[in-house]
């Protein structure tokens, strides 16, 4: 069974791209475009990983992840919290929330891609 990795994201753009690339590497993929559609979707779904814009409208990203932290159910599943704000406030806020960072280091917007050699398609392509 292929590992479940909701991605919220409020750019429907950016969030294709993240949600193509996940599938390409062979996870199912949870789409939400707001912190509250991602909090609801973690509580139902369960995922193995969540992967979070930080700067999205309404409920944003650190409002949707401190529930979840707190939140027993939900407590134990790994947030990496994408954003194009300034790297050390982002880090440090994040390390409080005990989330991991990615920053596109391209661009405005952020992207992220797993590490190849822990993915479902690398490992079917005997890398380890």
């Amino acid at each position: 069974m292929a590992k479940r990795i909701l991605v919220a994201e409020d750019d429907p753009d950016n969030r294709c791209i993240v949600v193509k690339v996940l599938t390409l590497e062979g996870y199912e993929t949870l789409a939400a475009d707001d912190g509250r559609s991602a909090l609801a979707l973690a509580r139902r779904e369960r995922p193995d990983l969540i992967v979070m814009d930080l700067g999205m409208p309404g409920m944003d990203g650190w409002e949707a992840a401190r529930p979840l932290k707190a939140d027993p159910q939900t407590a134990d599943i790994p947030i990496i919290a994408l954003t194009a704000w300034d790297e050390e406030p982002a880090r440090r806020d994040a390390r409080r929330d005990t989330m991991a960072i990615s920053r596109n280091p391209v661009g405005r917007r952020p992207s992220a891609r797993p590490p190849r050699a822990s993915s479902p398609a690398a490992e079917r392509r005997g890398r380890r």
